[in-house]
């Protein structure tokens, strides 16, 4: 459906957004937010861009004015096709694993619940259905649809199955049926995206005797760059996250609870090859396909403080209602904040290969802004991102994501992208 009257009750958040001068910055500027937040702050005259080279790794350095100023390309706030919710069966999804642009303008959606890849037109009319149950050809147990730069065809990772199957962008149905053999998918949901014979692997463990205990729980998060059919394996990078916190419930049974504000890596894949962030810093890291890192993205910003404000509405956000405090405030009573909010949420790459950046947002009701890297490496300025929205493709001219509304009904949300 074309801008129903559902996708007109999208949120709306009041921004306010000062204009900061690149080619010289004296002193601090305050763009102040809802919650008071220092966009910038340096001090001193400051390039806007420096190139420099170390180890045959080239290191991109972006001022932060220059990569914050809004760069003029727009994403309309209202969506034109929403597919989800409603009354017609067809359209009302259980679990969303993963989404993509068909020719035309259609949308594909993989229903994880139902078991099923959808083909919907440029209308959001439902035009063929692929999948059910079960184990045999053409048939799901855990499906996932995994992102690939390349468009000529649409891959369905099944983790129970451990199995791939290649689909028709036309709707035309199963193309062919691959095993995987390789030991990283049994401990993945899914690739993070395949390139060529390659593909991207977010393999993560953790100290489980530290999770039986109170505290921190350390896990350790690493990228594998995989040759597919082979042992080549690449690690790319490894993290140390603490993301999750232990509690003892009532019954002395501990239960895992996410740290609020913590930062936590984020990967994609591009034609050249994998790029990286850890999400703690203001850096992106990019790598070839032969797995060798190439670039580093930096942008010279200061993260913001966590501040007991935040804290007391992210309380609130969590409670049940959104107004009972106290039902929330027995998970966090004991665990520790960081000091500053992470620097990057989540990463794309458009079809230009331009890296789009999330700085990280924990609040969902208010519009995200995101940075875009040229493939210079060039942070060419700002893009501000609807609300609420959980980006899986970004096009010439249209954004793809999906949007969970008050009552957590999924809807897959299709937004004009005009890049002026």
């Amino acid at each position: 459906m074309a801008k129903s009257a559902k996708s007109q009750t999208v949120h709306r958040v009041s921004l306010v957004v000062v204009w900061v001068g690149a080619a010289a910055i004296v002193g601090a500027c305050d763009s102040s937010g809802e919650f008071g937040y220092s966009a910038c702050a340096v001090a001193g005259p400051v390039e806007p861009f420096v190139a420099e080279d170390s180890a045959g790794v080239a290191v991109r350095t972006t001022s932060c004015a220059a990569a914050t100023a809004e760069l003029g390309w727009t994403i309309d706030p209202i969506p034109d096709l929403e597919l989800g919710g409603g009354a017609a069966p067809a359209v009302q999804f259980s679990h969303v694993a993963g989404v993509a642009s068909l020719p035309g303008r259609g949308v594909a959606v993989l229903d994880q619940g139902a078991r099923e890849l959808l083909y919907f037109d440029a209308q959001g009319r439902l035009a063929a259905r692929s999948g059910r149950a079960g184990a045999g050809p053409g048939e799901f147990e855990l499906p996932f649809l995994v992102r690939t730069p390349a468009r000529d065809s649409l891959l369905v990772f099944d983790r129970r199955l451990q199995r791939f199957t290649f689909y028709s962008v036309q709707g035309a149905g199963q193309l062919r049926i691959e095993r995987a053999d390789q030991p990283w998918l049994h401990r993945t949901p899914a690739p993070l995206g395949i390139v060529g014979a390659r593909m991207l692997i977010e393999d993560i463990s953790f100290d489980y005797e530290m999770f039986q205990q109170s505290g921190a729980v350390q896990q350790d998060l690493r990228f594998l760059w995989v040759g597919a059919g082979s042992d080549d394996t690449t690690v790319l990078r490894t993290f140390q996250v603490e993301r999750l916190y232990t509690v003892m419930n009532k019954a002395g049974v501990p239960h895992a609870q996410s740290i609020p504000f913590s930062a936590y890596p984020s990967a994609v894949v591009s034609s050249a090859g994998p790029v990286i962030t850890g999400g703690s810093d203001f850096e992106i890291l990019r790598f070839d396909t032969a797995g060798s890192l190439t670039q580093v993205l930096r942008v010279d910003r200061r993260r913001n403080p966590v501040r007991s404000r935040d804290f007391d509405t992210y309380r609130m956000l969590q409670s049940d209602d959104g107004g009972d405090v106290e039902a929330a405030w027995w998970r966090f009573s004991d665990i520790p904040l960081p000091d500053s909010m992470p620097a990057f949420g989540s990463l794309e790459v458009d079809r230009l290969g331009w890296i789009w950046a999330e700085v990280f947002e924990w609040d969902p009701r208010k519009p995200t802004s995101w940075i875009v890297f040229d493939a210079d490496g060039r942070a060419r300025g700002s893009v501000l991102m609807p609300a609420g929205i959980t980006v899986h493709e970004i096009a010439d001219d249209h954004v793809l994501g999906i949007w969970h509304d008050e009552f957590d009904v999924e809807y897959v949300r299709r937004y004009s992208l005009a890049r002026h």
